[in-house]
């Protein structure tokens, strides 16, 4: 009788790990397809794009590396809300020397997927990227931004005490 309780409990033991191995790989499914669609909807867009600087500007030799969320796509005339977030590159000059975490710019959405290196066994900077939900990028000229405002957020206020 011990033995056929010890194999009852095995099974429900093995049901519930397969019913907890479907749901994680259904959620995992889920998400795949979610990057999915913010990665494509990021690329397929022509128009203007209004985006939030989320994080300190980095200084880089000839550029100023932003972190950016996106907020809208511009069409001439109509907003649509925009999701996802992208990395932003403005060409280093004194009008990009002064934006700050929180501004708003105004941008073409001319975004390339970040691509991996062609480096077998080194840094896979792609893989980052997308652990990070950042699937594109650009590199903007100084002529083609404009800054927009600044969008008011709580936690700027703790990401300007780092400056």
């Amino acid at each position: 009788m011990k033995t056929s309780l010890i194999q009852v409990r095995l099974w429900k033991s093995l049901l519930l790990f397969g019913i907890l191995l479907c749901v994680f790989s259904i959620i995992l499914q889920l998400r795949e397809k979610e990057q999915q669609r913010i990665r494509n909807s990021l690329l397929s867009h022509n128009a203007l794009c209004a985006v939030w600087i989320d994080d300190i500007p980095e200084q880089k030799a000839k550029t100023i590396k932003l972190h950016v969320r996106l907020l809208a796509w511009i069409d001439s005339n109509t907003h649509q809300a925009a999701v996802g977030k992208a990395l932003l590159y403005l060409q280093k000059d004194k009008r990009s020397l002064q934006v700050r975490a929180g501004d708003k710019l105004i941008i073409p959405a001319s975004w390339k997927e970040i691509v991996r290196s062609g480096n077998p066994g080194g840094f896979d900077y792609k893989a980052y990227c997308d652990r990070q939900e950042i699937y594109v990028s650009q590199w903007i000229p100084s002529s083609q931004w404009i800054q927009a405002g600044t969008v008011q957020h709580a936690s700027l206020y703790f990401i300007q005490l780092g400056e």
